[in-house]
Parts: structure tokens; sequence; C-alpha cells
């Protein structure tokens, strides 16, 4: 597989992961997350997998927009990561919070012959 394939692959699960988030699907999310999954959140809390999606499946946090300004893709025949920046909203038990504004890095991985993520960590930054 070329890395301009790998790319391909990764850009399309970008697309699927943003429409899940947006649509709280957590099924798919589920399909397209590695087991090992790490999430760093721009406050620096950290969740796996199973904790990352039952919140989302409790409504502990919905997101209400979710735009990528950038997303540079760097791929190899067995990983490939996403870095870029985005601009989200997310609604929450307490209300809607602000725009916002952060840098991301996503890992992806071929695992036993599907491409899952494995770990993903955003920054915010004020603009």
């Amino acid at each position: 597989m070329s890395e301009q394939d790998v790319r391909e692959i990764v850009a399309r699960l970008e697309t699927v992961r943003m429409d899940a988030l947006l649509r709280g699907d957590v099924a798919t999310l589920d399909d397209i997350t590695s087991d090992r999954y790490i999430h760093i959140e721009s406050t620096g809390r950290r969740r796996n997998k199973a904790e990352f999606l039952d919140g989302l499946a409790r409504a502990e946090f919905r997101f209400e927009s979710f735009d990528i300004e950038e997303n540079r893709i760097i791929a190899r025949p067995e990983f490939a990561y996403a870095v870029g920046s985005y601009r989200n909203r997310i609604r929450t038990r307490e209300g809607l919070n602000p725009v916002k504004h952060a840098r991301h890095v996503r890992i992806y991985e071929k695992e036993n012959g599907v491409w899952r993520n494995v770990f993903h960590q955003a920054t915010e930054f004020m603009t």
C-alpha cells in the first residue's frame, strides 16, 4: 500500500470521525477507534476508549459544531498521523461552551488489516 493510499484512507476516517462526533454516533466511533486508544483533551484530561465513548453515550458532552481548519496527514505503510487545527463548540450538561480553537494530533495504525485511531491530543490556543 502506497503512502498516498494510506493518506486517502486516513482522510476518509477523519471525515467519518467528525461526522460521528457531530451525530453522537458511538457505534461508528467504536468501530474506527482502537481498544488501545488514548484521548488527551485540550484541558489535559486523559480518557481511554471506554471513557471517551461512555461520555458521549451518556450525553456528558455533545458537539454542536466541529470545523477542521487544517489537517495535514503524514503517512507510512503501517501508521499515519493527522496534524492540524479546528474550531468546535460543545454542549455539556451545564450548557453551551464557548467556541474552542485548538491544534490536534491524531495517530492511526493498521491493526489486523483495519485502520483505527489510537491516539488523539488537542491543545487549545487563543486567537
